[in-house]
């Protein structure tokens, strides 16, 4: 299932429902830039599979949707932090 599709079953859109696609692609492609402000080496593929990045995209989705963009930010804080600490530590290289 594409992530259009997981957002659309999140959102409670019908299949059939064709009538926002354009809508929830770009508030997708917007939730993808913003996650990736977060941690820079996210993929389309992390936003594919059962990750935290999807997760977290989805309910940016949700959020976007209702127009309240800006309380994801508040309300998944925590999240988007263990995010960005995910991208520091795999980016770490020790000195030797």
């Amino acid at each position: 299932m594409a992530i259009l599709e997981k957002v659309k079953t999140q959102l409670d859109i019908s299949e059939g429902d064709y009538s926002q696609d354009e809508k929830i692609n770009l508030i997708i492609e917007e939730g993808k830039a913003r996650l990736r402000k977060t941690n820079p080496s996210l993929t389309d593929e992390d936003f594919e599979n059962p990750t935290q990045a999807r997760f977290l995209l989805l309910q940016y989705c949700l959020y976007a949707f209702s127009n309240a963009a800006e309380m994801f930010f508040v309300n998944y804080s925590a999240e988007l932090l263990l995010l960005r600490q995910e991208y520091e530590v795999n980016s770490y290289e020790p000195e030797e």
